[in-house]
C-alpha cells in the first residue's frame, strides 16, 4: 500500500496537466500476481489437479483442504497458449506461469484489475448521488416556485452519465484492441472473474433510478410553478375586479 501511494503520487505529478476533474485518493485495494517462469517439479497440467490452487489465487490461509465447488472454478479462469505456460485468474491473485519471462498476461490482467477499480469508484459516486437524491424530495418546497436547486444535480449527473457511458464502452472495445486471440481471452476471463458486467449493469441502473428520480422532481417544479402562476392571475383579476368597484 505504500509503494502504491508513492507511484499515485509520481503519476500524478508527471500527467497533472491533463488530469479533470480529479478526486481524493481512497481506499487501496490490493491484487497480488505470482509469476512464475520455472517450476522444479511436475508442469501446469500436474499444478491444475492440485487441491491447494483453488485457495492461492483466492488468498486463502486456512489449512483445511478446498471443496470440491472453489478446485471445479478455477478451471473456469484458467487459459494457457503452450503446454509449459499457464494462467490462472483469482478473485485476489492470478497465477501466472511463463517461461519466456514476457509479462503481456500479467499487464492484460492489470489492465482489467484497474477498469474494474474504476466501475467499483463509479459505483460508490452513484450511490451518494442516489441518496442525495432521494433526500431532494423533502427539500425546497416553497423555493420551487421561484427557483429549482435541481438543476445542478441534473448537469452533474448528465455529466457522470456521458463519461460512464465512453468508460463501458472502452471496456467493450479492449478485445477489439488486443489483437492477440489468447491475450483477448485472458482479458475476457479476467473482466468475468472481476465481475465487471455485473458492476457496469448494477451502475447503470443505478444511473437510471437517480435520472427518474430528478425527473420526477422537475414535473413537481413545474406543477408548482403553474399553480404559483394560476395563483397571481387569479389575486389579480380579484384585484381589477375590487379596484373597479371601489373605482364606481
Amino acid at each position: 500500500s505504500d509503494l502504491a501511494r508513492s507511484e499515485h503520487e509520481i503519476l500524478t505529478e508527471k500527467v497533472a496537466d491533463a488530469i479533470r476533474g480529479a478526486h481524493p485518493r481512497g481506499e487501496v485495494l490490493t491484487y497480488g500476481i505470482v509469476f512464475v517462469r520455472r517450476m522444479e517439479q511436475g508442469g501446469p497440467s500436474e499444478l491444475l489437479a492440485w487441491n491447494g490452487l483453488a485457495k492461492l489465487v483466492a488468498g486463502e490461509g486456512d489449512s483445511r483442504a478446498a471443496s470440491s465447488f472453489m478446485s471445479r472454478e478455477v478451471t473456469d479462469y484458467a487459459d494457457a497458449y503452450l503446454d509449459d505456460d499457464l494462467v490462472v485468474i483469482g478473485t485476489h491473485i492470478a497465477l501466472v506461469i511463463e517461461p519466456s519471462g514476457t509479462r503481456e498476461v500479467a499487464d492484460v490482467i492489470e489492465v482489467a484489475r484497474a477498469q474494474a477499480a474504476q466501475l467499483r469508484y463509479a459505483d460508490e459516486q452513484v450511490d451518494a448521488e442516489l441518496t442525495r437524491a432521494c433526500q431532494d424530495f423533502d427539500r425546497h418546497r416553497l423555493a420551487l416556485a421561484v427557483w429549482s436547486p435541481h438543476g445542478p444535480a441534473v448537469r452533474r449527473l448528465s455529466r457522470r452519465l456521458v463519461g460512464l457511458t465512453g468508460f463501458s464502452e472502452r471496456i467493450d472495445n479492449a478485445l477489439r484492441v488486443v489483437s492477440d486471440e489468447y491475450l483477448s481471452r485472458v482479458y475476457a476471463k479476467a473482466v468475468r472473474r472481476f465481475a465487471m458486467p455485473l458492476l457496469k449493469e448494477r451502475v447503470a441502473h443505478k444511473q437510471r433510478l437517480v435520472a427518474e428520480i430528478y425527473s420526477v422532481l422537475r414535473d413537481e417544479v413545474m406543477m408548482v410553478r403553474s399553480f404559483v402562476l394560476e395563483i397571481a392571475i387569479v389575486l389579480l383579476i380579484v384585484t381589477e375586479i375590487a379596484m373597479a368597484l371601489i373605482a364606481h
